[in-house]
């Protein structure tokens, strides 16, 4: 549960900024590992501004690569 309150987190604070000129966006549900989702997508195109988090194609789905992103992200 603290796993998905980490992401959850993450998803929030992401929709709020405009990072690198990526338009912004607003996710409306909790994204976890295993679903996949046009929010995923999103979370992706995101994460795939820095190179150091997210090198991955944009599948939209949140399978390992993009978990590990989301953890260096909260790393930063």
């Amino acid at each position: 549960m603290h796993k998905l309150k980490k992401i959850f987190v993450f998803v929030f604070v992401i929709s709020l900024l405009i990072p690198f000129g990526v338009d912004a966006f607003t996710f409306t549900k909790i994204l976890k590992r295993g679903m996949r989702d046009p929010e995923v997508i999103e979370l992706q195109k995101v994460l795939k501004t820095d190179p150091t988090l997210y090198r991955g194609k944009i599948t939209g789905y949140f399978g390992f690569f993009t978990e590990r992103a989301v953890k260096r992200f909260q790393r930063k």
